[in-house]
């Protein structure tokens, strides 16, 4: 499935670049006075993809065709894309939420880690002491996306330990976790750090975890070669601590930490 997805930018209206933004025969993409008009989806993604901020026109609500601006990249399933027949964020996920359903007796499913998403998704889906407001930015937060990344984004601004600043590589990782949080603690933007993809995995699977000044703290089960090739190091540190982050990171050194 992995060679079936495509990174797709993401703005502050939560509008995305879509294949319906084509106006006349081009996709409209760049800064003001700096504009490309390109024919093909693909050759105008990754052009966007290419630049150091992508930019794109689309329709607003007066069907004016104003340009946006990238905050975030997502991964989306290829066909999903190509057949949904909007521009609007919140479609293309449930679009590509409800393909990933129907994979649950297929190759996705077989992943624990996914099944257990999708067991989540599908409890919140089907609580009824929550409203459907609250049930899109749990499945979003459940995710990593939608306000509780923006959230993340406007905190960190870039990765929480290593200050990459390519947010669309970094994930949004819940530091007490998904399945021992409360749904408040769940939409908690201080309940998260902006983390590069193996650190995210580290941190998830108790192998590194921070004491309350934000200093790494590296799992026994960690070698001298795994923190080499992991590209871990002892004299990591958070780039800066909330007060709000400390009840959380307290749980994770306790609970989740392998010593």
């Amino acid at each position: 499935m992995e060679n079936n997805i495509i990174e797709v930018p993401v703005a502050s209206d939560n509008t995305f670049f879509s294949p319906v933004l084509i106006a006349g025969s081009n996709y409209t993409i760049g800064a003001k006075c700096e504009e490309d008009h390109i024919k093909d989806y693909f050759e105008a993604l990754n052009k966007l993809s290419a630049m150091d901020v992508a930019r794109w026109r689309r329709p607003n609500y007066k069907n004016r065709r104003g340009i946006v601006t990238a905050v975030d990249w997502i991964k989306v399933n290829k066909d999903v894309l190509l057949n949904i027949k909007s521009f609007n964020l919140a479609d293309l996920m449930a679009a590509n939420e409800a393909y990933l359903n129907t994979l649950v007796k297929g190759t996705f499913s077989d992943n624990p880690a996914n099944r257990e998403l999708l067991k989540d998704i599908e409890e919140i889906k089907q609580n009824s002491n929550i409203n459907e407001t609250t049930k899109t930015l749990l499945i979003e937060a459940r995710i990593g996306q939608g306000k509780y990344r923006e959230e993340l984004i406007r905190i960190w601004g870039k990765c929480s330990v290593t200050g990459c600043p390519r947010i669309n590589i970094l994930i949004a990782s819940h530091i007490k976790p998904w399945k021992d949080s409360d749904n408040n603690e769940r939409l908690d933007g201080y309940n998260g750090l902006l983390l590069t993809p193996n650190l995210d995995k580290l941190f998830d699977l108790g192998l590194i975890s921070f004491d309350n000044n934000g200093k790494i703290i590296v799992s026994s089960n960690l070698s001298n070669d795994d923190t080499e090739m992991l590209n871990v190091n002892h004299s990591m540190s958070l780039t800066l601590v909330h007060d709000n982050n400390r009840k959380y990171l307290d749980y994770h050194r306790n609970k989740v930490f392998i010593k």
